[in-house]
């Protein structure tokens, strides 16, 4: 599972970064 993979390789700032990166780009797409 390669999503698994990449997750293990982020520290944990890169994945807050990630999330609040996706959460931005979904709240655009429901508008």
């Amino acid at each position: 599972n390669w999503e698994k993979q990449l997750l293990s390789t982020l520290t944990n700032e890169e994945y807050e970064v990630l999330v609040s990166i996706l959460e931005k780009l979904n709240n655009k797409l429901k508008a």
